[in-house]
């Protein structure tokens, strides 16, 4: 996914669920895979919780909409996506990327 930062585009990891968040609320299913996924991705690259961040937070847009994060909250209620004020400040991404991990990594 384009985040519109280029070092969260080099060093990120994007994950895009399809449909208007703003107005609808993201499906059981679209909720139970991307708390199964994320979960994955955190235990295989040691992600913590607060590493995860939202389009929103990024770049200045709605994405991924109120309903998504309303929704996000009472599948994974330790997420630390929290409902932002839009004009709420982005995050800078960190200073340097975690170390890259290659097939013979532990």
């Amino acid at each position: 996914a384009h985040a519109g930062e280029s070092r969260y585009n080099e060093q990120g990891i994007g994950i895009c669920l399809i449909g208007n968040f703003q107005s609808d609320r993201p499906t059981d299913k679209q909720l139970d895979s991307l708390s199964r996924l994320v979960t994955h991705l955190q235990q295989e690259w040691q992600i913590t919780e607060d590493r995860i961040v939202t389009h929103g937070q990024i770049k200045a847009t709605a994405c991924p909409g109120q309903q998504f994060l309303l929704a996000l909250q009472r599948v994974r209620p330790q997420s630390t996506l929290k409902l932002l004020p839009a004009s709420a400040e982005t995050v800078s991404p960190p200073a340097s990327p975690p170390p890259r991990r290659t097939a013979n990594s532990p």
